[in-house]
């Protein structure tokens, strides 16, 4: 069986749903599964090169930095000109992605996989009469919620799944895993060695793209406020996006920027090696589906403090294996960073749990059983005339 799996973003940016497909695209390779990629790329050149599986990168510019300008600007009319342009720019990677099908060999795939691009999964059926599924890193809108029936498939996990079955109640569940022989904790910290901050330190982590709607100015002023409290505490930033300079500045203006630590872009066994020698991971959001960094630290073994906000709480029960806090409200992000900095016996349980769970019920291998039992699905589907005939695939 040969998949394509297409993803604006995978060669531009990595962020939950990036990684996810990455992730997806190895245990099918794994299971013998034939995988080929179509990502964008920015007009200038390529971000996050991919040698892993073959890879064909659709040129076309890229306007999605204007969503998270607009976000940032936090104007009406800034917000009216983000949203245009990030229309924009999928419709240009779609057309250019459609393109690139049908003007070479990827049009022989037997399955076409895509991270919420509905209109270009409706526009494959259409032309090259093959199954397309979308895979949904986050709820639709009614705007792309109106081509959810027009392709084959619907999968989602997270707060992402009910939303879709709005559109669409077929819509499939498709688990996500974690890689849990590369994140593991560790028996013995080493602050000192890895953060260049004393052994007694307890290490705050965040890890996401730094951009409004992950609120790490929330994060940020809590996190202040406990250490002025008193908690022995250090924030650890992994991540790039539009707000660094800014969370930059108000980490100066507030009196905190020797205790927060911008680490950048991070990625495999060195990503690992900061959850290791971590103590609470911490995740803010004002909107989250179902991040896969929370799987990524519960599997490291650390307590999760987390607002209550889309899929987290699927994750996260407060008081067993994390704090969940209200969005927004400071002081309950406070009092849980506070009472886990000096409580070492509550993080030590609650990563215990956490460590547990995961090894139990999230691996990739069981993503790669779904799919592929999904993906037989489809495919007798089609061969019983499921696919439209007509190709004019602009309706």
């Amino acid at each position: 069986m040969r998949v394509i799996i297409v993803n604006r973003m995978l060669a531009i940016a990595r962020g939950g749903g990036e990684n996810v497909d990455l992730n997806f695209a190895r245990a099918l390779s794994s299971a013998g599964v034939s995988i080929g990629l179509l990502v964008g790329r920015r007009w200038r050149g390529i971000d996050w090169p991919i040698d892993q599986f073959p890879t064909t990168y659709v040129r076309t510019p890229y306007l999605r930095w204007l969503m998270y300008w607009g976000e940032h600007m936090n104007r009406r009319w800034a917000r009216v000109i983000a949203g245009r342009g990030a229309r924009v720019d999928m419709l240009l990677f779609e057309l250019a992605a459609l393109k690139c099908l049908l003007a070479n060999d990827l049009r022989h795939a037997d399955i076409y996989q895509l991270c919420g691009l509905p209109r270009l999964a409706h526009w494959i059926e259409r032309v090259l009469q093959k199954p397309a599924l979308v895979r949904w890193p986050g709820p639709p809108g009614p705007m792309l919620g109106a081509w959810l029936g027009k392709y084959s498939a619907n999968i989602a996990n997270g707060a992402a799944l009910e939303n879709a079955r709005l559109f669409d109640p077929g819509s499939y569940k498709v688990p996500i895993g974690v890689d849990t022989d590369l994140f593991r904790p560790s028996q013995v910290k080493q602050k000192h060695a890895t953060f260049d901050i004393p052994e007694d330190a307890v290490v705050v982590l965040y890890v996401g793209r730094l951009i409004p709607i992950k609120n790490v100015s929330f994060l940020i002023n809590g996190f202040a406020k406990a250490v002025k409290r008193g908690a022995n505490l250090w924030l650890a930033v992994i991540g790039e996006g539009i707000e660094k300079n800014g969370l930059r500045q108000a980490c100066d203006r507030i009196g905190v920027s020797s205790r927060v630590l911008f680490l950048g872009d991070v990625t495999g066994e060195r990503l690992a090696h900061y959850y290791r020698n971590s103590d609470i991971f911490a995740l803010t959001s004002n909107y989250d589906n179902f991040p896969n960094v929370i799987l990524e630290a519960m599997a490291s073994g650390l307590p999760v403090v987390a607002t209550a906000v889309g899929g987290i709480p699927e994750l996260i029960v407060n008081g067993v294996n994390g704090i969940l806090i209200d969005n927004g409200q400071e002081e309950n992000l406070v009092d849980s960073l506070s009472l886990l900095s000096t409580d070492a016996a509550m993080r030590t349980a609650f990563g215990r749990v956490n460590r547990h769970y995961v090894a139990g019920n999230c691996s990739w291998s069981t993503s790669a059983i779904t799919l592929l039992d999904l993906y037989t699905k489809l495919l007798k589907r089609g061969q019983g005339g499921r696919f439209p005939k007509d190709h004019d695939f602009l309706e």
